[in-house]
């Protein structure tokens, strides 16, 4: 009796560690549906997290390779090459914006390059032929015709000095100056332009200012910005008949300074090309008149170094209108 007493206990846990033994399932995992329902999920997971890793990363390559086919086209020789800053999202649109700006300052610095190269022996050229012509003559004649000719040989020397002072001042700007920005004076807005103007001769010419700009301080460095409105001013004297009128004014987020005169003007067609070193308009514009065509390429470089923008227009006078923006100070 004990025997059997003891078998059936034995066979009573032996049917218990069946029923929950794992590993000795009574069905098949396949047909389980708990357990297909549980890899399934699984399954659907691992999928979408691999599809969402996916697509970033394919757009990802995607982007960097079409920045990349365009630097190898800027290394080539295409200095043109730009992207398309709408096609690339962060951090590669970071990238791409600094590939630009790359591309078009070394874009500009060959091309100015490549014009000093071409323009500058040509403007020597007649200063130089002229001096020796002077010099020739000089050696057949004495008296007083003598001395105008030794005047004569003096001013074109003094041209080619001119010259010089201005294509090393270009050069000088083409490069970033950290010293300079440690100079940073406040000067009140309209005064700094009314002083700019007394200075080079324009004490007759207008200067109009909004009322609210009328004390206005601006933070900048002084040399910088005298480099911008004196060559502005002197072109404005230059070509002007009989009128210069400068305003200033707020602009959106930015103070403006409008250098206008009653000039012949500037083409639109040409209004770009004006900004770059040795440019020549029509005969209308430079007949007759003292320069080398670098005055405005020496504003433009020195506006770039302060961050300022310079822009050209058409005049209610009829003339030329310059327009200096300068950001707001904080």
């Amino acid at each position: 009796f004990k025997k059997k007493k003891k078998k059936a206990r034995v066979a009573r846990l032996t049917q218990g560690k069946k029923k929950t033994d794992f590993f000795s399932p009574d069905v098949d995992w396949n047909e389980d549906s708990e357990i297909v329902f549980i890899l399934t999920l699984l399954l659907v997971v691992v999928c979408s997290l691999g599809i969402m890793v996916y697509i970033p990363v394919r757009r990802l390559d995607r982007q960097i390779r079409q920045l990349t086919a365009a630097q190898q086209q800027f290394g080539y020789g295409e200095l043109n090459t730009r992207v398309d800053l709408k096609q690339f999202s962060q951090p590669v649109k970071e990238l791409a914006q600094g590939f630009n700006n790359m591309s078009e300052e070394i874009e500009r610095r060959v091309r100015q390059t490549h014009i000093f190269t071409q323009a500058i022996p040509h403007e020597v050229r007649t200063p130089l032929s002229r001096i020796q012509l002077a010099t020739d003559l000089a050696r057949r004649t004495s008296g007083e015709m003598q001395a105008e000719l030794h005047d004569d040989i003096e001013r074109y020397v003094d041209v080619v000095t001119d010259l010089t002072s201005d294509i090393v001042m270009l050069s000088r700007l083409s490069v970033k100056n950290h010293s300079l920005s440690d100079s940073v004076e406040t000067m009140e807005l309209p005064l700094w332009c009314k002083s700019r103007m007394n200075y080079l001769g324009l004490e007759s010419a207008m200067l109009r200012a909004e009322n609210e700009l009328a004390n206005q301080l601006i933070h900048f460095q002084p040399t910088l910005g005298n480099l911008v409105l004196d060559n502005l001013l002197q072109n404005a004297k230059r070509y002007g008949e009989s009128c210069v009128e400068v305003t200033i004014r707020m602009v959106a987020d930015c103070w403006s300074i409008d250098i206008e005169d009653d000039g012949p003007g500037i083409p639109e067609s040409m209004r770009e090309e004006v900004f770059m070193p040795f440019s020549r308009l029509d005969k209308s514009r430079n007949a007759d008149v003292k320069g080398f065509g670098l005055g405005l390429a020496i504003a433009t470089s020195a506006a770039r170094q302060l961050g300022w923008e310079l822009s050209v227009g058409e005049s209610h006078l009829g003339g030329a209108r310059f327009t200096v923006l300068i950001p707001a100070n904080d």
